[in-house]
């Protein structure tokens, strides 16, 4: 079966490079575009990195100087006007970031759902969601999203779990192998020999949690400035990925979004229409 899931995961990208490949008529010269992101190799990385390797961006008129950012450090190295373009940036943050007058625009979607998961040691007594009840799960400490995602599940299932902030991916792995925390979290493809070799157990997925599955969690976000000189550039880039699988000029479920930041004090109070507006401004396609 889980010979099967990685063919799929293959598959997946190699139909990824396909959309990709489906671009529009070359640019005279190439624009340079700085693009910021963290976590290589996970899924919603995938886009710029196979699309730089494939030669899909060039074909827009594009070059990607990629820029790999330690965790949470993505938007701040946009705003910054250190890089032109954040890529799978979390939602929240992008909401509070802006309602603090941070010079942060959205122009796409980066994952809409998530491909996280829950885990346990291959010998835990923890069989399936209801067994979490009473026990330690991690989320990761500078990422706000990863943190409503635990909430999220604990709400949907019922559950008395206790949510423990930890690093990132690898750390929470460390922390959950040692018997420190009974229920980790990832993002494939990051576990996943771990679970090939029998290490560790999937007790839940993201995909499980309604309220994960239908919203934008992470997006593309830009600066101000490099959205007014750089318009046209910014909307090739975004023109370049695959419509039919990432859906990127879709952003889904903000007030649900904005309304659990609040619930959780992360942000004070709704963005106005009008301030949505203006955060939110895909580029139009280019002709």
């Amino acid at each position: 079966m889980q010979q099967a899931r990685n063919v799929n995961v293959i598959v997946g990208m190699a139909a990824m490079v396909a959309a990709l490949a489906a671009a529009t008529p070359q640019a005279s010269a190439a624009d340079l575009l700085k693009l910021a992101t963290a976590q290589r190799g996970a899924w919603e990385s995938a886009p710029p990195e196979l699309g730089q390797s494939a030669g899909i961006f060039a074909k827009h008129g594009i070059d990607l100087d990629v820029v790999y950012t330690r965790d949470g450090e993505v938007e701040p190295s946009v705003t910054s006007d250190g890089t032109d373009v954040g890529v799978g940036v979390g939602t929240i943050g992008v909401l509070r970031a802006y309602a603090k007058g941070a010079p942060v625009r959205v122009i796409g979607a980066s994952t809409t759902g998530t491909a996280n998961y829950w885990y346990v040691q291959a010998n835990s007594p923890i069989k399936t969601v209801k067994d979490i009840n009473g026990k330690t799960i991690a989320y990761w400490t500078s990422n706000p999203s990863s943190r409503y995602d635990v909430f999220d599940l604990i709400k949907q299932f019922g559950l008395k779990a206790r949510p423990t902030a930890i690093g990132g991916a690898a750390a929470t792995f460390n922390q959950v192998m040692s018997g420190h925390v009974d229920v980790g979290w990832a993002e494939a493809p990051f576990g996943v020999e771990a679970i090939e070799q029998g290490k560790i157990r999937v007790v839940a997925r993201a995909s499980d949690v309604r309220a994960i599955r239908r919203d934008t969690v992470r997006v593309v976000i830009t600066n101000v400035d490099a959205l007014q000189k750089r318009k046209d550039v910014l909307a090739r880039f975004m023109q370049a990925f695959p419509k039919d699988m990432l859906s990127p000029d879709r952003i889904v479920g903000v007030n649900a979004i904005m309304k659990e930041a609040i619930t959780s004090r992360y942000l004070q109070t709704p963005l106005a229409k009008g301030q949505i507006r203006e955060l939110i401004q895909i580029p139009a396609p280019v002709r």
